[in-house]
């Protein structure tokens, strides 16, 4: 452990979250920035040759003097002390025994603050993250290593598997069709034995003709993609509301960590996550920015053409058909996360049930009673 100057660590800070914003690298090679609550406490996971494998925290607290601690969960009871009365907004941690520790930042004679990196550290994981760490309009923060989402599982490794098992994920909910589950089968049993499985029987095909998506192959512009591809966004709500509802009763019943998942981990995914952040009142922009990260954690561009690989490239296929059938801007829509996509979810819900938590009420059985058990269940100070 080595505590260097505050001066180099805000520069290094500051440049880390550069490289993060304005390179969409995968998970693997792109360095992580967390945020949590005021005094805002930040983790950056240092790739310079001079710094390897080394973790940058960084606290907003005034004239803070704070004791410094890990663990492998957000748990106080097993934390472990590493650092004490450091003075100045930083601290590097140089080589973590954990591959993900769990940072806990305590000034003196205040309420200490959990941080994490957000994409899990996983050899053949797809945009695998925790919704930790985000602030809520309700007091607190949602708690870390509880929530978690994720794309396709199906490149975990031996490794993967070993690390995942130290999650106790308890449920899964996956939001994939038929025809994905058969290709793209995840191995559950080898890192979680023990959780429950939600899922629904329905078609790809079936859910793109009803969604319009066949007429990506006829549209011009990156306007147009978006447009079309909202409807998808716009009828997700209640084309999936059985399984929202089913994944917020596992939730109310204790029945976490809870991780949901698709494909690529950005759509029905991310409506998904939307609405598990939107249930604890986390605000409406930060929930937007969570679910906008996922196109610069992962190229799905590069995974897409490794599918293609490893299938034969079939140009007969029906998934080559229509991506071939594609014009590019319009495929960074579908491999892409514009925030417009998720706002009209959203715009959605509230010209149909007037807001979200309306429509959480009313239609996933959210009563005002369980919306405050859950940020007590799901939140903490």
């Amino acid at each position: 452990m080595k505590h260097i100057q505050k001066t180099a660590l805000a520069t290094l800070l500051v440049m880390s979250q550069l490289f993060t914003c304005a390179l969409p690298l995968s998970a693997a090679t792109t360095p992580s920035v967390v945020q949590q609550s005021a005094p805002a406490v930040y983790l950056v996971r240092q790739t310079q040759a001079l710094l390897p494998d080394a973790l940058l925290v960084h606290w907003t607290a005034e004239a803070a003097v704070v004791d410094i601690f890990v663990a492998d969960k957000a748990d106080t009871k097993v934390m472990k002390k590493i650092a004490s009365d450091v003075k100045g907004n930083s601290y590097l941690i140089q080589q973590p025994t954990q591959s993900r520790p769990y940072v806990y930042v305590k000034p003196k004679d205040q309420p200490g603050h959990w941080v994490a990196e957000r994409i899990l550290p996983l050899q053949g994981g797809v945009n695998f993250r925790d919704l930790g760490g985000y602030p809520s309009q309700s007091g607190g923060t949602v708690v870390w290593g509880k929530l978690f989402r994720s794309g396709t599982m199906t490149d975990l490794t031996s490794a993967d598997y070993q690390y995942l098992s130290a999650l106790n994920i308890r449920t899964f909910c996956d939001f994939r069709a038929r025809e994905e589950l058969a290709t793209e089968p995840t191995l559950y049993k080898n890192f979680a034995p023990e959780a429950q499985m939600l899922m629904r029987d329905y078609s790809m095909q079936e859910m793109m003709a009803g969604s319009n998506m066949h007429a990506f192959g006829k549209i011009n512009s990156r306007e147009q993609a978006i447009e079309v591809f909202s409807g998808f966004y716009r009828q997700g709500p209640e084309r999936f509301a059985e399984q929202f509802k089913q994944m917020f009763e596992q939730l109310l019943a204790g029945k976490a960590p809870l991780a949901v998942n698709c494909s690529a981990g950005k759509d029905r995914t991310g409506m998904a996550s939307a609405l598990i952040l939107s249930a604890l009142n986390v605000p409406r922009q930060l929930v937007v920015d969570d679910y906008a990260m996922s196109e610069k954690v992962y190229n799905f561009g590069l995974r897409e053409m490794q599918k293609r690989a490893k299938a034969g490239d079939k140009k007969d296929s029906p998934h080559n058909q229509f991506m071939q059938s594609m014009k590019p801007e319009v495929i960074q829509v579908m491999m892409g996360t514009d925030p417009a996509l998720i706002r009209a979810m959203f715009d959605q819900l509230e010209k149909d049930y007037g807001s979200v938590d309306a429509y959480l009420q009313q239609k996933l059985g959210l009563d005002q009673s369980k919306l405050q058990q859950l940020r007590q269940m799901y939140l903490e100070a």
